[in-house]
This record gives C-alpha cells, sequence and structure tokens, in this order.
C-alpha cells in the first residue's frame, strides 16, 4: 500500500473540508462546491493521484454530497454523470480513432516526413512551424480538433527524434497555436460566436473583416510570446536535433488508401460546419463509425484509445456543471460587478475573471456568464464581448483547461506543471496585451473613417 499517497490524498480532502468551515456565509451547496474545487485543483496540480482518478473523485464528492444524496436530491446525479459522454468526449474519441488508424497504416509517417522536411531537423523551426500551422488552421475548424489532427503525427517524432525538453516544446506549441489561432476568427471557437451574439442582440453589428482587424495583431503579439516561452522554459540541448525522415518506404494499400479517405471527409466535414451547421461532436462519430465498419480498426483496438483522458476531461467538465448550477461562478462575477471602479477598469476586471474561470470550466461558459454581467455594468460596446471572449481562451493552465490541452496531456509526454509553467506564462501575457489592445489599439481602428 502506497501509505504516503493515501496521507497526501488526505491532505487534499482536509484542505477541502477546511474550505467549507471558512465560507460559512455562502449558501451550503456553494460551500460544497468551493471545497470540492479546491481538492480538485489540488490533485490536479501535484498530481499526488493519477490525474483521471480526480475525475472519479470530483465525481463521487458531488453525487453524494450535491446530487441524489445531497442537497440537491429533486436534480439527481445525472447532472454529473451527463459530462462524460458529451459531444466534447465524442469528438475525442473520433480523434483517437483516426489517430489510431493513421498510426497503424503508417500515414502518419508521410506527414511527419514532410513536416520534418521543411523544419530542416532543426527543433526550434519545428516548435515555430507547429505553433504558426495550427493557428492558420484553427481560425476555422475547433481547437480540439485541431490539435487532434497534429498530434496524430507529432507524437510518433516526438517519441523517437528529440531530447525531453525539445519534446515538451514540440507538443505544447500545437495547443497554444491552436489556442491563439481560435482567437482571430468569429467561427474559431464557441465563446466567438457568443460575443457576436451579444453585440447584434446590442443592436451593432461587428464584421468578419473587422473581427480580424481587432484581433490578428493580439494574435501575433501572442504567437511571437509563446515561441519565446516555449524556447525559455522548455529550453533545446546543443545536440538536440529533430531527425529529417522520407516516406518513400511507406507501401500503399487499399487499407491505407481507405483510411486516407476517412481522414479526409472527416477534415472536411469539420471544415465545412458553418455550411450543414453539423457540430465537431457528431462529425467526429463519422471516422469511428466507418474505421470499424470497414474493418479498419478492429474491437481489439478499442484497447488503445485514451480513455484516461476521457475521464480527466469529463471530470473537469463535470466540476464545471457543479459551478455554474451552485452560483459559485455567478457569485465571483457578481462579486466583481459591485465594486465601484471606473468602466473600463471593471471591464478589465471582469475579463481577468473570466480567464480565471476558464481555467476551471467551459470557455463557453465563462463567457456566458460574463458577458451579460458587462451589459449590467454599462452596455455594450462592440470591443467589450470580444475582450470576454478573446480573455476565455487565455485560461489554458491546466490539462482540463481546454480539451486541446488534455489531448497533448494524454500523450503521457507531458506533465502538469509543464502545462502550468507555459500556461501561466500565456495567460498573463495574453490578458496584458489584451489589456493594451483594448485602450490603444481598439479606439484607434474603431475610429478610423472605414469602421464609424
Amino acid at each position: 500500500m502506497a501509505v504516503r499517497n493515501l496521507f497526501l490524498f488526505g491532505l487534499s480532502l482536509a484542505a477541502g473540508g477546511i474550505t467549507y468551515q471558512f465560507t460559512s456565509q455562502l449558501d451550503q451547496s456553494m460551500r460544497i462546491t468551493l471545497a470540492i474545487m479546491v481538492i480538485a485543483v489540488i490533485l490536479w496540480v501535484t498530481e499526488w493521484i493519477p490525474l483521471f482518478l480526480t475525475s472519479c473523485v470530483i465525481l463521487f464528492l458531488e453525487a453524494v454530497f450535491l446530487g441524489r444524496w445531497g442537497i440537491w436530491e429533486e436534480k439527481g446525479t445525472a447532472l454529473f454523470f451527463g459530462p462524460f459522454f458529451n459531444p466534447v468526449i465524442t469528438l475525442f474519441l473520433g480523434g483517437f480513432a483516426l489517430s489510431l488508424a493513421m498510426h497503424k497504416y503508417n500515414l502518419d509517417s508521410i506527414i511527419a516526413a514532410w513536416i520534418l522536411h521543411k523544419s530542416r531537423g532543426n527543433p526550434r523551426r519545428l516548435v515555430t512551424l507547429l505553433l504558426l500551422s495550427s493557428a492558420a488552421v484553427s481560425m476555422w475548424i475547433s481547437n480540439a480538433a485541431t490539435t487532434v489532427l497534429f498530434m496524430t503525427v507529432i507524437v510518433p517524432i516526438v517519441k523517437t527524434h528529440t531530447g525531453k525538453n525539445v519534446s515538451k516544446a514540440i507538443l505544447l506549441a500545437i495547443p497554444i497555436g491552436a489556442t491563439i489561432g481560435g482567437m482571430a476568427t468569429p467561427m474559431g471557437t464557441p465563446p466567438n460566436a457568443l460575443a457576436m451574439d451579444a453585440i447584434v442582440r446590442a443592436g451593432s453589428a461587428l464584421s468578419f473583416p473587422l473581427w480580424f482587424i481587432l484581433t490578428a495583431p493580439i494574435c501575433g503579439v501572442l504567437l511571437l510570446f509563446a515561441n519565446w516561452g516555449l524556447e525559455v522554459i522548455f529550453p533545446p540541448a546543443n545536440k538536440d536535433k529533430v531527425e529529417r525522415q522520407t516516406a518513400d518506404r511507406i507501401e500503399w494499400g487499399i487499407d491505407s488508401a481507405g483510411v486516407l479517405v476517412i481522414f479526409l471527409v472527416t477534415v472536411s466535414l469539420w471544415l465545412t460546419t458553418p455550411l450543414h451547421h453539423i457540430p465537431d461532436g457528431v462529425v467526429a462519430l463519422v471516422p469511428i463509425i466507418l474505421l470499424f465498419v470497414t474493418r479498419l480498426l478492429k474491437p481489439v483496438d478499442l484497447k488503445e484509445m485514451g480513455w484516461d483522458t476521457l475521464l480527466l476531461v469529463g471530470g473537469g467538465m463535470s466540476l464545471g456543471v457543479a459551478l455554474k448550477e451552485s452560483g459559485v461562478a455567478q457569485y465571483i462575477v457578481q462579486q466583481v460587478a459591485a465594486d465601484p471602479l471606473p468602466q473600463s477598469t471593471a471591464f478589465f476586471a471582469m475579463a481577468l475573471v473570466t480567464l480565471i474561470l476558464s481555467i476551471f470550466i467551459s470557455d463557453t461558459v465563462a463567457t456566458s456568464l460574463t458577458i451579460p454581467m458587462i451589459i449590467v455594468l454599462g452596455g455594450v460596446k462592440v470591443t467589450d464581448p470580444v475582450m470576454m471572449a478573446l480573455a476565455s481562451s487565455m485560461g489554458m493552465i491546466l490539462p482540463v483547461s481546454s480539451p486541446a490541452n488534455a489531448i497533448v496531456f494524454s500523450s503521457g509526454l507531458v506533465r502538469t506543471w509543464d502545462m502550468v509553467r507555459i500556461g501561466t506564462l500565456f495567460s498573463i501575457s495574453g490578458i496584458l496585451t489584451l489589456y493594451i489592445a483594448s485602450r490603444l489599439y481598439w479606439p484607434w481602428i474603431l475610429s478610423l473613417p472605414l469602421f464609424r
């Protein structure tokens, strides 16, 4: 028996109990939810127990103290179990199935060879290439789908051809680039759509070109910060070099062609979501169905799926449900809104709250909580909802902070502390860049005759 782990687990539970005792001024459900959140954060950051097990702890505590046997008896436990198989989870499953099939039939080696050829064996150049390419793709499809596509071909590279630090930098470049790219267009991520909707409901309008003009410089600055941060935090050794591969030894057959067709069909459906309106999570069922129906993947291949990652993501979303339903997230937002701050300062404070909330709950939920508050604070300028949407994308400190983070964490080559270090730098640089842009760049752009 691992007595040390048991003791440390007990400490995290004790921290939750202390949190419950010191929040007696709050509603009972809020106190319990805060205690569960403290326990979860401690276990996520310290990794005293496996991260998927933390999700089981979260679910157990929610079910017992909030669900059918707790104070929300009428809501039952389905409220907390539901996130463990929602469209985000199916997106992961579809990504895992594609990744497995491409690796099984060596298609990932072909794409990897092309990427390595372009990087010329230089790990720094490879990191930059991944940041830029994942950002470009994520402007048009979801961050999670983008991360799945790139991870499929990059994991074989980092497992065999790089040093430890370089592997981490290469892997983390993917979700960071995808997150930055998702900020650049209205369809890049769901919070952007919420911001557009709030602007329309307020009687204003924000065109696609204007959104891009407002956000592109911010994305450019963040890409520079990310490139610099990855090199500083994970410096490559002088001997580190990515071996350049060739794909001419790979034999093509009907199976390889079948996997490629399914891959292209899936990507095409993700790219054309604005036309057919089928959600990414539903599209992700297509490769699962086709790969197993055609016997390109067999039932035994299911064992290779990242089930621990699915539990990890489900636990994070389940905690997000509790934070919303208990009123904790709303309470935090209202406390900021109640402070007698100048309007511009209050909006920035709300953006900061959005960022912090998005570390622990869905960025979409965080944005849906804060955008109504900025309306209460004094109406909506075109840029106010945009600020909330961008801030929600910057909270990527933990594996559970975003599906993209969780996908990279599932490789087993990146630890929580690695994400905390680069994620903290990204969040701080992001919110400061956003503040400067909102005070200097955005007013100047909106003052131009073309956009009045």
